[in-house]
């Protein structure tokens, strides 16, 4: 058979079915790109967010009126629930087949 012999399905070339597939797996490589970038830019956002809160923390404490700590500062607990409310967030937004990806991997 040659590239142009026509497929069983309703007259469609080997070849056009092959730049059909070609196509269709660049929009998909494409379409990943997109939701890393989206996630990559969700992820920015909150561990920007979560480095302010923690600066702002250390920023607000004079270190001469400091004792050691007995307990965890206030921050660490807003911390856990910000955290806490972002993998709540992410888990939404991402369905598992995605998110079992290992990073830097495309789909085929």
């Amino acid at each position: 058979m040659t590239s142009m012999s026509v497929c069983c399905h309703a007259g469609v070339s080997a070849r056009e079915r092959s730049d059909f597939q070609r196509v269709s797996i660049a929009r998909r490589r494409r379409l990943h790109m997109a939701m890393r970038a989206l996630v990559d830019g969700y992820v920015e956002a909150h561990g920007r967010r979560l480095s302010a809160a923690v600066r702002a923390a250390a920023d607000a404490a004079d270190p001469a009126d400091q004792r050691e700590p007995r307990a965890p500062q206030p921050v660490c607990g807003q911390m856990l629930q910000a955290l806490a409310a972002a993998r709540d967030e992410a888990a939404l937004l991402i369905d598992d087949s995605a998110a079992a990806q290992p990073s830097g991997e495309t789909p085929t």
